[in-house]
């Protein structure tokens, strides 16, 4: 496994060569570029954009293993919306995405298909995901870039069953889970979640959770059980990168990168 961060930690205004350069020095292998509105990661990168994100790839020796991928880049673009022209809009976003994942070696796009809400309730929403993320199987297959659901705050999706359930009806050796080990730590057992999902995972977030104090927390001071977490990757086969979403300032980045190295060892 490949020892990674994202850009999601970093400062938002901080360029992202510098997010890069800092990685690398930090000891990460692999990055994970956030797509947004603007940038060179973005609705806009185009070839002239590319060539300098490999430029960069080269200068500092870290590769690109997934993009953070999401229809914030255009306002209102989400799957779970009742308006047919939201839901295309997101269907933009991630094409774009995974062009852009392709074009940099990236391995997978992280999707967040959308929210349950007061007004979009649990049933109907998921009725949209099951009628909207199919159609993006044929453009993850034509990138061979993996679209990797990921399991969030967002109020659906709650359970490696449900997820399960759904990557199964897409059916598509491009579209699986961006699991994150820290998110599921609130109503379950993030080991569990990988042995029912096994070789569904495309892509893997590490974070840490404290029930008790219902907060995250640095990687080996929460409620995962890191051994348990290592032999049930290993089992379900999974070999790409695992890339860290642990916020802080530098010293906190540096430090999770040595329990990284921890963690890799179990």
């Amino acid at each position: 496994m490949q020892k990674g961060i994202t850009q999601l930690v970093f400062p938002r205004d901080m360029p992202l060569e510098q997010c890069l350069a800092f990685a690398k020095d930090a000891g990460y292998e692999v990055f994970e570029p956030a797509f947004r509105a603007e940038g060179p990661v973005s609705m806009h990168t185009g070839d002239a954009e590319v060539a300098q994100l490999m430029e960069w790839k080269e200068k500092y020796g870290i590769a690109y293993c997934t993009i953070c991928g999401g229809s914030g880049a255009l306002p209102g673009a989400t799957f779970t919306s009742r308006d047919p022209g939201a839901r295309e809009k997101a269907h933009e976003c991630f094409r774009k995405c995974l062009e852009v994942a392709s074009a940099i070696g990236a391995h997978s796009v992280l999707c967040v298909p959308g929210r349950v809400t007061e007004d979009m309730p649990y049933d109907v929403a998921m009725e949209l995901v099951y009628q909207e993320l199919p159609k993006l199987a044929p453009v993850a297959e034509e990138h061979k870039v993996n679209l990797a659901i990921e399991n969030v705050w967002n109020r659906m999706l709650l359970s490696p069953l449900e997820m399960r359930d759904l990557i199964d009806h897409i059916n598509s050796p491009y579209v699986g889970v961006y699991f994150d080990v820290g998110n599921c730590v609130i109503n379950g057992f993030p080991e569990q979640w990988i042995n029912i999902l096994g070789p569904r995972i495309k892509a893997v977030h590490f974070k840490d959770f404290r029930r008790k104090e219902f907060k995250f927390v640095q990687l080996m001071d929460g409620d995962v059980d890191w051994p348990a977490v290592m032999a049930a990757l290993r089992k379900a086969g999974y070999d790409k990168s695992v890339v860290s979403e642990v916020g802080g300032d530098e010293e906190v980045l540096r430090e999770t990168s040595r329990r990284m190295d921890e963690i890799l060892k179990l």
